[in-house]
């Protein structure tokens, strides 16, 4: 980037010497890192016009390989600096410098005038300056809290996501390992993804004093990951590496970060150790897709992290993390009502039992094993266990609050159900089932307002979410509001129109709302849909309670009980069936589901 000579830019109290990279405040000299003062002549240089981050990669740092994180920090800083209203992020283009800008050549002398004495005192300051900055940062208080960020995909080949989101993932795992430090849980970190955050506020909102931030760039068979540990009080880079290295080398990277970090916040906590993940390098791309796919939590990606964890089963017999990623897959292909359950909830069964065979101290597998209890078995003491088990061992993952809050729900303890509820919201602040999942616990206590005010915070969060809508709007006809209802419902089906539930809710609405018409259409449909594969009986049953069709809902939750559909344990306590709370068949629904 070649330098403007005798160019002066003045705004607001700022002087910037375009020739020879001053930055100055009321006449201070301002210390800035070079690069980021790099990047705040070439934006007030363009002047007014948004620059496009390749431009600025490009420009100011010629003919070498950087990441965008090293960018963003730059931007990161020259804000600091400035204050936030003189750069502009315009979202998917750029960055244009925003201020009003005044332009100055001031005569050759006026710098060959300038008192030696004030040049000596402007090197003192900027030795200061940064003096008193390592000073501060070798003094901050210990590191006890860190959380991963998805490693961005820098390659252009969306197809290469899953390498940084299990980078992500396993990283997160390990960490999790090291006595001393608290884990932000993998779901929150998501929430950042892609987004142009400044690090302090990631760090405010996760509550976590330090941030693993990374890209990879992947071209054929060879991948480069950066890895950068970052003070989330500060903003400072704490260390930061590149590897390079082929695909089949991922797992040895991970593990390279995880001991690099570990080694880092080891200075602070004395006696620290870190869990190396065990699988080897030949299965270790096939796990990390596996989790991928479950991540997305579609019925239509579920098939695809099966295929991939028996991938790994077949590379490694041992690998018990694989066999727990089988069984998640699979209760969750039954709950989505994607496989009948006596199929699905055998396959999670098997896998889970085989993953505590192989290590006992899984907590996920422990999970997983007490859902098939609670969701298949309605053996609910054992579930119980299980859940307690699984906490015991880790006691900050989210999904098993979320579901312990679940079994203590159908068997009534509900201030149980809500403590555990709000402790998966705690532990992971930012995850929309968890958020949503509070809701549903009001729900089914009866406190239909709270569910209502809870669910349209989660809209805000995420608006296409899968169950927000529909809970909202089973919500708002507890409180006669068919009419909004009706419409929250009719968006959420049209995100999935195939999904039986969300027929199922629309077509209860209606009956329920005075458009009986249409409620039978949607049962056409439903049942339409149950002879080209499964729907849970359960589902049917729902609406002829909406319609009033008493013996046909009895008829169906009679059929959901004998194939032992997920969502039949919610029977005793859901407000649709209230009505028949009485009847002498209920009672002995009830009865035979152990409620």
């Amino acid at each position: 980037m070649n330098k403007q000579r005798n160019v002066f830019y003045a705004f607001g109290p700022f002087t910037l010497d375009a020739g020879e990279r001053v930055l100055r405040r009321e006449g201070q000299i301002v210390a800035l890192p070079p690069k980021a003062l790099e990047v705040l002549c070439f934006l007030v240089e363009a002047q007014g016009r948004v620059v496009n981050k390749a431009e600025l990669l490009d420009n100011v740092w010629p003919g070498t390989f950087v990441e965008e994180a090293n960018l963003t920090q730059s931007i990161f800083l020259v804000r600091k600096c400035l204050g936030q209203e003189y750069i502009e992020t315009l979202p998917k283009r750029g960055y244009r410098f925003a201020g009003e800008i005044r332009i100055d050549e001031p005569a050759p002398a006026r710098r060959l005038l300038l008192p030696r004495r004030a040049a000596v005192a402007a090197v003192i300051l900027t030795i200061s300056t940064a003096a008193a900055s390592w000073w501060y940062l070798s003094r901050s208080a210990p590191i006890r809290s860190i959380a991963v960020l998805p490693f961005s995909n820098l390659s252009g080949d969306a197809s290469y996501d899953y390498i940084g989101d299990g980078l992500c993932e396993e990283l997160t795992h390990a960490l999790m390992g090291l006595g001393g430090v608290r884990v932000a849980a993998r779901t929150s970190a998501f929430q950042f993804r892609g987004k142009n955050t400044d690090v302090r506020k990631i760090g405010e909102l996760l509550n976590v004093a330090a941030l693993l931030e990374g890209s990879t760039r992947t071209t054929g068979n060879t991948i480069r990951v950066t890895a950068q540990l970052v003070d989330a009080r500060t903003g400072y880079h704490i260390w930061s590496e590149t590897y390079d290295g082929n695909l089949d080398d991922v797992l040895g990277i991970q593990q390279r970060i995880g001991a690099a970090v570990a080694g880092r916040l080891a200075q602070d906590i004395p006696g620290s150790h870190l869990r190396v993940p065990a699988p080897s390098r030949e299965v270790s791309l096939a796990y990390l897709r596996g989790r991928y796919f479950l991540a997305k939590g579609r019925p239509e990606t579920f098939r695809q992290a099966v295929e991939c964890f028996q991938e790994v089963i077949s590379k490694d017999p041992k690998y018990a993390r694989a066999y727990s990623g089988l069984a998640d897959t699979h209760y969750r292909w039954a709950l989505w009502e994607s496989l009948p359950p006596a199929a699905a909830f055998a396959e999670a069964r098997r896998a889970a039992e085989q993953a505590l065979a192989l290590d006992e101290t899984l907590a996920e597998a422990h999970a997983s094993l007490a859902n098939v209890k609670f969701q298949y078995d309605w053996d609910y003491a054992s579930a119980e266990r299980e859940f307690r088990r699984s906490i015991a061992l880790d006691p900050n993952r989210a999904d098993t609050w979320h579901w312990f809050s679940h079994l203590l729900t159908a068997i009534g303890r509900f201030a149980e159900s809500l403590e555990a509820s709000k402790k998966a919201i705690e532990v992971e602040p930012f995850d929309v089932p968890s958020q949503n999942h509070l809701g549903w616990s009001y729900y089914f206590a009866g406190d239909y307002d709270r569910a209502i005010e809870q669910h349209r915070k989660v809209l805000e969060l995420d608006p296409i979410h899968g169950q927000t809508r529909l809970l909202l709007g089973r919500a708002l006809l507890q409180k006669d509001m068919f009419g909004e209802a009706t419409e929250q419902l009719r968006k959420n089906l049209e995100l999935s129109p195939e999904s039986p539930e969300r027929i199922a809710a629309l077509a209860y609405a209606c009956a329920v709302s005075g458009a009986p018409d249409d409620a039978r259409q949607l049962l056409d449909r439903l049942l339409a849909l149950a002879r080209q594969r499964y729907v849970s009986a359960y589902s049917i049953a729902t609406v002829y309670a909406g319609l009033g069709a008493k013996r046909q809902t009895l008829e169906y939750l009679d059929k959901a009980s004998a194939e032992h559909a997920s969502r039949v344990v919610e029977v005793k306590y859901e407000p649709i069936f209230k009505k028949l709370r009485s009847e002498p068949s209920f009672q002995a629904l009830l009865e035979r589901i152990g409620l």
